[in-house]
């Protein structure tokens, strides 16, 4: 309704500024069907002339594309020749991406030396390459896009290298010990995991973490190595604490399905009930999963007929759920054997009022090798580890219905309405997550980056008020009406 209102609002003769919010926002947030109506109707009232400037130009630019008109719809709003190659334009990071998806090697290698060409930043590029990195590996990029070494900053270069897989020259310019998470994650794609054990080792030490040694050359080397990291005896009380694990799951690969299952029930120092959520799988796929689930009495298996995300499972899980903690995990991750029982423990000694704790997590790309995160960090913030204990829900609701981010979502719920002492945070990654870019999470945000943001907006004013309606014993409820129905499942 507030689009049609901006676009009946713009003037035929002098659309101005009101065009343009209604161009940036159709940019934003438009379906290919809205940005189609808005096409014809604005271009069948606007001046031609009105639009004709430069700025106007970069407005419109590529909105042809996104919209599903055909041909002769095309045909019928007669653009004439600037104003339909400007429609129908691609951007540079458009066709990074399409290539990306397209495995089209030639297109990507054109459109990085373009970028360089332009003398566009060299980091910009970094984040539109970054979870493709094994992909990009074997794809010997680096003497095609060989100008990026004489390019933009030394960090830069040397971030960009590592995500291409240029081992020539990460080989000539790595320092010789390795300070920064940069530097870790470079000599990483040289296959050397040295710097990282150390770094690990460091963090692990006070909390009595064993750090694995890691194997490269493949995911499930790389996986298995965090297996073997479990302690060899265990005094441990008796009875253990219990905790319920949701691992939701659509199609899985059924390899690193059975390793993250087997990362769970082989947790250190606790007893372990897996809710295993089969999200809509296909049928052989799902029969697979139920087949494989049937020789593990702790697995609890749920099937869904129709796709719903993750976190309508993660609210059945909550219904069945019989433990006094609730953990995620994800189907293709790997927990460090201590992972469970470390952060149970962190949240005791925090005493009652601790209701969620965390821990980092550490990106895995294809071939074993360690991946930046959205920051060039090298470990994550780690909600997808989340371990909450389960009274907390009837305090604050269960997760929001949406298909990404919802376990932000919770935690800041939580910080808001309980208050910053409620989270408690594990410095060590005990969650190894496969950083695919067909993962849920980075479509998610390669896809629909807008749409995200919005959602963080949208909770967190709907938060501000929550410490007070706890106070006063409102009842809390996730925040359903403001997900952007993009995210809905």
């Amino acid at each position: 309704m507030v689009l049609m209102a901006g676009v009946s609002a713009v003037r035929s003769d002098k659309p101005g500024v009101a065009l343009l919010r209604v161009l940036e926002t159709l940019k934003r947030y438009g379906s290919p069907a809205v940005i189609s109506w808005a096409l014809v109707n604005i271009l069948g009232r606007v001046n031609r002339d009105a639009i004709a400037s430069d700025t106007m130009a970069n407005a419109f630019h590529g909105l042809l594309r996104r919209s599903d008109l055909d041909d002769q719809d095309i045909a019928d709003l007669d653009l004439g020749g600037r104003l339909s190659k400007v429609l129908a334009a691609e951007t540079i990071e458009e066709s990074i991406r399409s290539a990306l998806a397209s495995g089209d090697v030639d297109t990507l290698v054109k459109a990085i030396n373009d970028w360089i060409r332009d003398d566009r930043p060299l980091m910009r590029l970094a984040q539109e390459l970054r979870s493709y990195t094994h992909l990009l590996s074997q794809a010997q990029l680096a003497d095609r896009v060989s100008a990026y070494r004489r390019y933009d900053t030394f960090d830069a270069r040397m971030v960009f290298a590592t995500i291409i897989g240029d081992r020539e020259y990460l080989s000539q310019h790595l320092p010789e010990t390795g300070r920064t998470d940069a530097e870790i994650i470079a000599r990483g794609q040289l296959d050397k995991m040295d710097w990282l054990e150390t770094h690990l080792e460091t963090l692990g030490a006070p909390l009595g973490i064993r750090t694995a040694k890691f194997e490269t050359g493949s995911l499930e080397r790389f996986f298995n190595s965090i297996l073997a990291a479990r302690h060899e005896t265990s005094e441990l009380e008796s009875p253990l604490p219990r905790v319920s694990v949701v691992m939701t799951v659509l199609d899985p690969d059924l390899q690193l399905l059975k390793l993250a299952v087997e990362s769970i029930l082989r947790q250190d120092g606790v007893e372990v009930e897996l809710i295993l959520i089969d999200d809509g799988s296909s049928v052989d796929i799902g029969n697979a999963i139920a087949e494989f689930a049937s020789g593990y009495p702790e697995i609890i298996l749920e099937r869904f007929e129709q796709n719903q995300g993750p976190y309508v499972g993660r609210n059945r899980a909550l219904e069945i759920a019989s433990a006094p903690y609730l953990a995620i995990q994800d189907g293709d991750d790997v927990a460090h054997p201590a992972r469970l029982r470390t952060q149970i423990d962190a949240l005791e000694r925090a005493g009652p009022q601790a209701m969620l704790a965390t821990s980092w997590h550490m990106r895995i790309d294809g071939a074993g090798r360690p991946q930046f995160e959205q920051d060039f960090s090298l470990l994550g913030d780690g909600t997808m580890t989340s371990v909450f204990r389960t009274e907390v829900f009837s305090r604050i609701g269960p997760f929001a219905n949406v298909r990404s981010r919802g376990d932000v979502e919770m935690r800041e719920r939580i910080r808001s309405a309980i208050g910053a002492k409620a989270i408690v945070h594990v410095d060590y990654p005990l969650a190894y997550c496969y950083a695919a870019p067909t993962t849920l999470s980075n479509r998610t945000a390669s896809l629909t980056p807008q749409y995200l943001q919005l959602f963080r907006t949208n909770f967190a004013r709907h938060h501000r008020h929550l410490r007070q309606a706890a106070a006063v014993g409102e009842v809390i409820a996730p925040p359903n009406s403001i997900v952007p129905m993009a995210l809905r499942p």
